[in-house]
């Protein structure tokens, strides 16, 4: 997705809220960001580095834990959220050239590297 808040592309992302599990949220977020219905989940690495400090327009900063995941989604066009510019599907060549915000950057790296692979950093 191109971002509202930065014009940058990302990896549709979001935060657990505390009544739901990973599952959940992961579904809850993707169907929100998308429109799209998530069919199947597999791990793809968890992303630890205490130096990833985010700070958002808002004056929030956290760090950054992010667990990613491959999944497959129901066919259907995908549609924006107002959090989002543009939403659309890449191939690895374009996420090679793709202006990433900064905290998605290595997990996009990671991935292709070594897209088979389960990360933890």
């Amino acid at each position: 997705e191109r971002r509202v808040d930065d014009g940058m592309w990302g990896l549709v992302a979001g935060a657990l809220e505390t009544d739901e599990s990973i599952a959940d949220a992961l579904a809850r977020e993707v169907r929100e960001e998308t429109g799209l219905s998530v069919r199947a989940v597999e791990l793809f690495g968890i992303f630890s580095d205490p130096s990833r400090i985010v700070g958002y327009q808002d004056g929030n900063v956290y760090r950054v834990l992010a667990i990613a995941f491959r999944v497959t989604v129901e066919d259907a066009d995908p549609i924006a959220s107002e959090e989002s510019h543009e939403l659309r599907f890449v191939s690895r060549a374009d996420l090679e050239v793709l202006d990433l915000t900064p905290a998605h950057r290595p997990i996009v790296e990671s991935y292709l590297a070594r897209p088979e692979h389960v990360v933890v950093e």
